[in-house]
């Protein structure tokens, strides 16, 4: 045999013995054997449920799912949740739609009967045919722009001047385009200007007493329902002045008896009104020139007083400029109170425990409020303990000086993320059982 056939044969003997697996010898060798334990074989229970974690849930609030029999405007009603959150941890604002349809001159019936209004004029005017004083009231209504409001306010002082016709007339009524503040003259008629004993316009509450206890201050007050602040008045009458004058015939020396010259006319004798004084027939119809004010009880006229001498005369300024400007424009904020939300802290009673104040946004129809556009000011409410059972929320608008804001039917829209813990019903609640009473 040759060597060539010798290794061909041989070739296909080798490759026969390896096309067999070494079965079941091999497995012994190739395969750990592992001792079984008692914690490999027992099935374990799962993992207990986390009972401390939050959840979030959305409320959204449409005025218009109140009860409209008990609740006519939407500025004050009550929401009853349907469903019972327990373990209420907080409560934010998430989003608001509030309409601008409330009025900036208003005059309205409470739901308790009780008036809300900021149109009022209060003349005081006392004479010897007796006490003539009385109320004028500007028509509610959004007055928008400054030339609409001066034509109301006008209209009302042309009512108010002839109302005291026969004593004296208003005249030159006018909001200054310039200053944006009011001006009107006083002119006195003959003869019956005589018979004025007392006139002024009443922008502090008569009720409101000086004290002799210099530990108390009285705060003062606009009368009830007054105008003044909005047609640029501080909280003093204005018209006649404080206290007495007397003048001799011939001299140029006002003295006064319990006045207050320097506080009750301007600073610059560019601005110092005319005076006027009840006097004889006459003395009136030109009234006098302020040349300097010494104090606060004399006075140095330009021109010798030329008539009969004069003992304790009420005296009057022949213009009144309000100290403040015209503003017309709506307040700068609303406040939202909701009774179960109370969470604000301020130097202001009308701010103090509500739960949100609003800025008003004019440019637009409504107000809208969304936490992404300030995510540094967010309107939440916190519990600590968690609050245990929120199942009505008592939503009312108010305005910075505490009266109602009334929506004249338009309703709003309120958007809350209220967190509560996952399980209710486990934590204790100082709260429960007084809030929602």
């Amino acid at each position: 045999m040759s060597l060539y056939k010798y290794v061909i044969i041989y070739i296909m003997e080798f490759n026969q013995n390896n096309m067999f697996s070494n079965f079941p010898n091999s497995i012994g060798s190739s395969i750990e054997t592992v001792t079984p334990t008692y914690d490999q074989i027992t099935i374990k229970p799962p993992d207990k449920n986390k009972t401390h974690k939050q959840r979030t849930r959305r409320l959204i609030v449409d005025s218009r799912e109140r009860d409209e029999e008990l609740y006519p405007d939407p500025s004050q009603y009550v929401l009853n949740i349907e469903y019972q959150i327990k373990d209420v941890i907080s409560v934010e604002l998430s989003q608001a739609n509030i309409p601008n349809s409330f009025y900036n001159i208003y005059h309205n019936q409470g739901k308790n009967g009780i008036l809300y209004a900021n149109n009022v004029i209060h003349l005081h005017l006392v004479t010897t045919d007796g006490d003539m004083s009385k109320t004028f009231e500007l028509p509610p209504g959004k007055y928008i722009d400054m030339t609409t409001f001066n034509t109301a306010v006008q209209s009302i002082f042309s009512n108010i001047s002839t109302y005291t016709q026969p004593y004296f007339t208003l005249i030159n009524v006018n909001i200054s385009s310039l200053t944006n503040k009011l001006e009107f003259n006083i002119v006195p008629n003959n003869p019956d200007f005589e018979k004025v004993t007392s006139f002024y316009f009443e922008f502090i509450n008569p009720n409101t007493c000086p004290t002799l206890n210099p530990n108390v201050q009285e705060k003062k007050e606009y009368p009830k329902y007054s105008i003044g602040p909005i047609l640029g008045f501080n909280k003093k009458n204005v018209g006649q002045l404080q206290g007495t004058v007397s003048i001799n015939s011939g001299s140029k020396i006002l003295n006064g008896y319990l006045t207050d010259f320097i506080n009750d006319l301007p600073k610059c004798n560019n601005d110092y009104p005319t005076l006027i004084l009840r006097d004889e027939i006459g003395t009136y119809t030109s009234p006098l020139v302020i040349d300097k004010i010494v104090n606060k009880n004399q006075i140095i006229l330009k021109n010798a007083y030329t008539h009969s001498n004069l003992i304790s005369s009420p005296i009057y300024p022949s213009i009144i400029i309000s100290p403040n400007v015209i503003e017309i424009e709506c307040d700068k904020y609303i406040i939202l109170d909701i009774r179960e939300l109370h969470r604000l802290k301020s130097n202001t009673d009308s701010i103090e425990d509500r739960f949100a104040v609003i800025p008003i946004d004019y440019s637009k129809c409504s107000t809208k409020l969304n936490i992404g556009h300030i995510p540094t000011q967010r309107e939440i409410k916190y519990f600590n303990p968690p609050f245990s059972n929120l199942a009505k929320l008592r939503i009312a608008f108010y305005r910075y000086n505490g009266d109602p804001l009334f929506f004249n039917g338009v309703n709003h829209l309120l958007d809350f993320n209220i967190t509560a813990l996952n399980q209710a019903g486990k934590y204790n609640n100082i709260n429960s059982g007084t809030i929602n009473n």
